[in-house]
């Protein structure tokens, strides 16, 4: 990746920090929070993107599309396509009254679905259900 950063001379834009415990201070200070695997689980650092009110250009891969409702909060694009990618962060790289929109709605989501006293009263309700 490094040197196609460099090829495209964005290496001024551009941040390879390696694995950071605690994301929170790189995550506020950006205006699109992009996660672009092929594989994924439910990822942490975009429910504390979410949180922060940042709006997610994410792949359909794993629980992405559970978490980004498309065109709300975010974007979600097909795995390995590029080009649907690209469209998806130049929009939102254009488009302020967009971007500001789909951050609030972040939050909004995360506050209403993946708080912390959401999801432990979620749980609750699933275990005294299945017991």
């Amino acid at each position: 990746l490094e040197s196609l950063v460099n090829e495209l001379e964005v290496d001024n834009n551009v941040i390879f920090t390696g694995y950071i415990s605690s994301p929170v201070d790189y995550i506020v200070v950006i205006d699109i929070f992009l996660l672009s695997s092929f594989s994924e689980g439910t990822s942490m650092t975009l429910l504390e993107a979410m949180s922060l009110q940042k709006p997610c250009v994410v792949t359909d891969a794993g629980g992405n599309k559970e978490v980004i409702e498309h065109d709300f909060n975010g974007f979600v694009t097909k795995n390995n396509e590029l080009s649907g990618f690209a469209a998806s962060m130049l929009e939102l790289s254009i488009n302020d009254e967009k971007r500001q929109k789909m951050g609030h709605n972040s939050k909004a989501r995360f506050d209403r679905i993946f708080s912390a006293e959401n999801m432990v009263n979620a749980f609750c309700h699933y275990y005294s259900e299945n017991k």
